[in-house]
């Protein structure tokens, strides 16, 4: 194993950790507190964040495991499955920050009518879209 090799497994720890624990902590505070769970944007920060648990929790310890071993982990299959879940929950990711973005750009063109164009129903029709245009996405570059 190289030098190289060590330093980059030590900083994907590093981030891994991090990652876990400030993104768990996210999700307490809108477990715990009321007034986060009213806000439109709580849902997209919510759903951000489990999002982002997902990914270090599935993906980065097979990524450590690659680096460490410095070939294919689990074999094809389990790759196959580490590909997909990090496909769909980085585009999911991705389309949660856009998602945001809409959400905090309504916010601030129309401040007087923000309450009106965008509702709670809104922001979760918003976050099934965006799980479910994920999921097809995966499923297509994991088929074909």
């Amino acid at each position: 194993m190289h030098l190289l090799d060590i330093v980059l497994g030590f900083i994907i720890i590093v981030i891994a950790v991090v990652s876990f624990f400030s993104n768990l902590l996210v999700l307490l505070c809108f477990v715990h507190s009321t007034e986060i769970r009213r806000q439109v944007p709580g849902i997209f920060t919510m759903n951000l964040s489990f999002c982002n648990i997902l990914i270090t929790v599935l993906n980065m310890p097979s990524t450590l495991v690659g680096i460490i071993k410095n070939q294919q982990p689990f074999g094809d299959c389990l790759c196959h499955a580490v590909s997909f879940f990090e496909t769909f929950l980085t585009a999911n990711t991705m389309l949660s920050m856009a998602a945001l973005s809409i959400d905090r750009w309504i916010a601030v063109v129309f401040p007087l009518s923000y309450s009106s164009k965008m509702r709670y129903r809104d922001a979760l029709v918003m976050v099934c879209y965006a799980w479910l245009h994920s999921l097809t996405f995966s499923l297509v570059a994991l088929l074909f």
